[in-house]
């Protein structure tokens, strides 16, 4: 019976713990495996969504700048079109009113710009007193040859381009004086009364100016008692900015100046107690770095 029984029975292994534990590390490997190849999985799928993303944005970037680059183009071309239209509007009109001008001036009678031009004044021909002769109020000689050529051929002087200035005016003076009328060498003092008149008062008062300023032996005799009986010209006494300062007073100064920085008030004391600088100057520099505020750093003294 016990032989039935025992082949009836299912056997176990003769270790169970054995294999219980090689089951689990082998199930432990298997679930850690399966982990993994989760994970590369995922992140598989995570770096195809970013090169999709990355592929995304750069082909918005580059819509985005065609666009752009579109719209810029619109934008100058319309600005370009609308200033073609203005110029042909302005065209239009310039060439409107040119047009209207003409009939204008068309219509109306023609006189001449400036007719004063046309008009040649009148040449004073005369001769000084050393036998110059003299267009206007400069010597001839003194003139262009255009000028002498011009008054010349009214003198009727032949071949007047072909000779030179000096020539011109020996010929003009003959001519003048050959003339019926002669040189209309009417003295200026008849020409322009007034200005004469003006002209000898104010030599007058020179040469009288003149005399009274030459210093004769009475002038000098007066001058002399003069200088003698005025007494001798006191000096100014020093003001109070130019008189000098001690030392004491210089040190209370600086120390009475708050916005001085007390290094720089330090070593401006020690350089008036040495005696390398005056006193006064010491003082100008302190009240302008008191002014200014400067830093001791700043301050090379």
């Amino acid at each position: 019976m016990s032989k039935a029984l025992l082949k009836t029975k299912p056997r176990y292994p003769r270790n169970p713990k054995k294999s219980v534990t090689l089951n689990f590390a082998e199930k432990e490997k298997e679930y850690w495996r399966k982990v993994e190849e989760k994970d590369e999985k995922r992140r598989e799928k995570e770096k195809e969504r970013q090169e999709q993303k990355k592929q995304m944005m750069r082909y918005n970037a580059e819509v985005k700048a065609k666009d752009f680059a579109e719209k810029e183009k619109e934008y100058w071309r319309k600005v370009e079109e609308k200033d073609e239209k203005r110029r042909e509007k302005e065209k239009e009109a310039y060439y409107k009113a040119m047009n209207e001008s003409k009939a204008l001036l068309k219509t109306k009678p023609r006189y001449p710009r400036n007719p004063k031009k046309s008009v040649t004044p009148l040449v004073l021909v005369s001769v000084d007193k050393a036998g110059d002769l003299k267009l206007g109020k400069r010597k001839c000689r003194l003139h262009k040859k255009d000028e002498v050529v011009k008054v010349a051929k009214k003198y009727g002087v032949p071949n007047a381009e072909k000779k030179t200035v000096q020539q011109l005016c020996g010929s003009i003076k003959a001519k003048a004086k050959a003339s019926n009328d002669g040189m209309n060498n009417v003295p200026l003092a008849k020409l322009y009364p007034e200005a004469a008149k003006k002209r000898a008062a104010a030599k007058k008062v020179v040469t009288s100016f003149m005399k009274g300023m030459v210093t004769t032996n009475n002038n000098i005799a007066k001058l002399r008692q003069l200088n003698v009986n005025s007494p001798s010209p006191v000096k100014p006494k020093p003001s109070k900015k130019a008189q000098p300062i001690t030392k004491e007073e210089g040190i209370k100064r600086i120390k009475m100046m708050k916005n001085l920085d007390r290094n720089v008030m330090s070593r401006l004391t020690n350089r008036i107690q040495r005696g390398t600088m005056s006193p006064r100057k010491v003082v100008k520099v302190a009240r302008e770095l008191s002014r200014l505020r400067a830093p001791a750093s700043r301050v090379n003294l």
